[in-house]
């Protein structure tokens, strides 16, 4: 099973036909908002304590593209939907980092 998650980037998911053919593959896509949606709300707050510890202790490298000030939120909306960035986008409600 090959799980495509993400889109990001804009290229097309590539998948060579003789994969699916000769060795079974079965490639199905992933979005967050559906999983979540049907999780139990203490399921989905013990994924993100341990998705937190696993970011504070750099077991999860988070890349930040960029910060903006609330004041700059048509900014950093157009940033966050540009394709091919590099890390999230922070929208800080005080100052930049």
């Amino acid at each position: 099973v090959m799980v495509n998650y993400g889109m990001l980037s804009g290229e097309p998911c590539m998948v060579q036909p003789d994969w699916i053919v000769f060795k079974h593959l079965t490639l199905t896509g992933f979005w967050l908002a559906t999983q979540l949606r049907d999780m139990p709300r203490e399921q989905i707050e013990s994924l993100y304590r341990e998705l937190i510890d696993d970011i504070s202790q750099g077991v999860l490298d988070v890349p930040i593209a960029a910060t903006y000030n609330i004041d700059e939120i048509k900014d950093a909306l157009e940033h966050a939907s540009r394709e091919k960035r590099q890390g999230k986008i922070l929208v800080l409600p005080n100052s930049h980092l």
